[in-house]
């Protein structure tokens, strides 16, 4: 008989364990499905994350690209406007001369004219003369008030693209 128990143990076993089985299956089922439903739902939301990050990193490199463009056509702006003051001091030296040269040369011609030195045609021979300084002094002072003209607009464009580069540099800090 001690025989028989040893053979009938391994079957009492099996049956109490078969019947626990049942519900631990339904229990690891129950289990694997919620843990299943939360992965998906990790993944789901990881897949939300990565597209959020490359449409964030596609915005950032045009904003880069943006950000570049505007510090380029800043840094012309400014190469711009350092050239027309420099050019302005250049031409207000010129136009000074010119001034000083016309002014000088109009004093002889009223000198000419209050001592009476007039030639047989009725001119002081200093006529022509004048009105050529004239013509170089009006010249200059027109190019004059082109480069001031062309120096405000460079200036109100670096402005603008200071602030179009402040206002995208606060949007991409943002």
């Amino acid at each position: 008989m001690k025989k028989n128990t040893f053979l009938a143990f391994p079957l009492i076993l099996l049956s109490a364990c078969h019947g626990s089985d049942t519900n631990s299956d339904r229990v690891a089922k129950s289990t694997f499905d919620e843990v299943t439903a939360k992965l998906e739902q990790a993944n789901k939301t990881n897949d939300e994350l990565t597209k959020k990050n490359q449409d964030l990193a596609g915005q950032l490199s045009t904003a880069n690209g943006s950000i570049a463009g505007l510090t380029s056509e800043r840094d012309a702006s400014l190469k711009k406007v350092a050239d027309l003051n420099t050019s302005i001091e250049a031409e207000k030296q010129n136009y000074l001369t010119l001034k000083s040269d016309y002014d000088a040369l109009h004093l002889k011609y009223q000198n000419a004219l209050s001592t009476g030195k007039i030639g047989p045609d009725g001119k002081t021979g200093f006529e022509d003369e004048l009105k050529e300084k004239a013509d170089l002094l009006k010249a200059s002072e027109d190019k004059l008030n082109k480069m001031i003209s062309e120096r405000d607009a460079a200036i109100s464009d670096r402005d603008r693209l200071n602030t179009a580069l402040k206002e995208l540099m606060e949007r991409v800090c943002r």
